[in-house]
């Protein structure tokens, strides 16, 4: 016949559960760290990737259909209230148009050198 009895499962817990965030292939920085001191031992040579290039022939998020140049999303910057208090100072100092424009000013040349550190591609 029939078995009454229930399946049992074992669940793991908490603490055996490990999930990861980073894509393959990246280092995070308690790893990276690990890497460096192994590499600075006598023969640990140890080769520590920190970015993997797309293909030339990748399209990358911002290169995609339907990304428009004149489209302007917001996003909401967190500050703590001394930095927010120091960059308003600075904006009035230089007589910067406005907060956002002074962050754009500061910030899109940073993110452009970035991407092509991390794609090998100059925009």
């Amino acid at each position: 016949g029939l078995s009454t009895r229930r399946s049992t499962m074992i669940k793991p817990r908490k603490d055996q559960i490990k999930m990861s965030i980073k894509p393959p292939g990246q280092a995070d920085e308690k790893e990276a760290a690990a890497l460096e001191f192994i590499s600075a031992a006598p023969g640990g040579a140890v080769e520590l990737q920190t970015s993997i290039s797309p293909p030339e022939d990748e399209i990358l998020p911002w290169e995609g259909p339907g990304v428009r140049e004149d489209v302007v999303k917001q996003y909401n910057l967190r500050l703590p209230e001394p930095d927010l208090l120091k960059l308003r100072y600075v904006v009035e100092k230089q007589r910067a148009k406005s907060i956002n424009s002074y962050i754009l000013n500061v910030l899109l040349p940073q993110v452009d050198a970035d991407v092509a550190e991390l794609t090998g591609r100059k925009e």
